[in-house]
């Protein structure tokens, strides 16, 4: 086999198994390492800082989340750096991913002409570049609260709820409880791994969509979950089978619309009377209303979530604002 074809197959299969190592990542890398008088083939050539901030300041934002890191050294990194800053963070996984890949490349070149051929037969076959990642993603995913099973959906819970907030829909549509899944919550339990996880990118897709199609007039305000399942079914957009089931289950006449839309402003004035005469809500920028209701109702069986309050009051002001 010829050299330049030997390298071809160590560059095809070091891809596949790590994809985020293009061509344009490693001819930078060997261009620094040759103006600092380095050699790829120094063990310890990754625990230089200087290599590191280089690619990091390059490259982060086009190879992150580094879904081919494999899930130990994940973990590993996440826990030595519990308590530091985000940068810091972000660094050590690059780091940790660079020495991933340069011993693979290693292990690689010590390969005979026969067992690179096998391992190159392999990922021809299997065409891993994108299902290297989906597979390594979700078991790392798998890991997370939110896919123990207390944070699925409870849709005979939410199936009788008039109205969804837009976040409670975003989190019903990918089957989780949004008293469990939030915004909130997932900031609180991740952690700095908040931004790199896969459902929340998805989450986020999914409430800036709706975000968008309630400016363009696509999705009302307040949701419920019939017009809900409507929209998503013109988007197209994935969602469960309970909430389609739900939506074919509460279909209304136009008269029961009305008579449901005239019932739901009168709550609405309802909650915004006594925020204004008993709290003091303001209808425009902050407002001390929130907080207060939120200690008033503390310690009974009526507790609400300071977030749910506020999506309250939000919802009615712009509802009633609207009418």
């Amino acid at each position: 086999m010829s050299i330049h074809l030997w390298q071809a197959k160590i560059s095809k299969i070091l891809r596949s198994k790590y994809p985020e190592f293009g061509k344009k990542l490693e001819d930078f890398i060997l261009d620094l390492l040759g103006k600092n008088g380095l050699q790829w083939a120094d063990e310890a050539l990754f625990d230089n800082n200087m290599i590191v901030d280089a690619v990091y300041e390059e490259f982060w934002n086009e190879i992150e989340p580094l879904s081919s890191l494999s899930e130990g050294r994940r973990i590993a990194i996440l826990k030595n750096t519990e308590g530091r800053d985000e940068i810091h963070l972000n660094r050590e996984l690059l780091r940790a991913w660079l020495r991933e890949v340069h011993e693979y490349d290693g292990y690689i070149q010590g390969l005979d002409n026969k067992e690179l051929q096998d391992l190159y037969n392999h990922y021809e076959q299997k065409n891993p570049d994108k299902s290297v990642i989906s597979r390594r993603s979700q078991e790392y995913e798998e890991l997370e609260f939110f896919n123990n099973a207390s944070a699925n959906a409870d849709f005979d819970y939410w199936s009788i709820m008039p109205i969804w907030t837009v976040e409670e829909a975003a989190v019903l549509s990918l089957n989780k409880d949004p008293r469990i899944v939030n915004d909130d919550t997932l900031k609180e339990r991740l952690s700095l791994r908040y931004k790199h996880l896969l459902f929340v990118k998805d989450l986020q897709l999914r409430l800036e969509i709706m975000n968008r199609s309630i400016e363009a007039k696509e999705l009302q305000e307040p949701i419920t979950p019939s017009s809900f399942a409507e929209w998503a079914s013109k988007i197209p957009l994935d969602v469960p089978d309970a909430i389609r089931l739900a939506s074919k289950s509460n279909r209304k006449t136009g008269s029961s619309i009305e008579i449901e839309q005239l019932r739901l402003k009168s709550i609405y004035k309802l909650v915004l009377g006594i925020a204004v005469k008993k709290f003091n809500h303001k209808m425009e920028g902050n407002s001390p209303a929130t907080s207060q209701i939120v200690g008033l109702l503390e310690g009974t069986e009526f507790q609400v979530d300071r977030k749910v309050v506020l999506e309250i009051l939000r919802d009615a002001n712009r509802y009633i604002s609207d009418s």
